[in-house]
């Protein structure tokens, strides 16, 4: 798909969802949600 970056997310899927539970702000846990969404769909990011 064109215009598509490639992040590196050093967390893994296991941390990403961890963290995601914890969060209070539901901004917050939006934005560690799209990261475990990318980085569980997105194979070796």
């Amino acid at each position: 798909m064109s215009g598509m970056s490639k992040i590196a997310i050093r967390e893994s899927s296991e941390g990403l969802l961890r963290l995601m539970k914890q969060q209070k702000k539901l901004l917050m846990h939006e934005r560690v949600q799209a990261l475990y969404l990318l980085k569980s769909q997105g194979g070796s990011s």
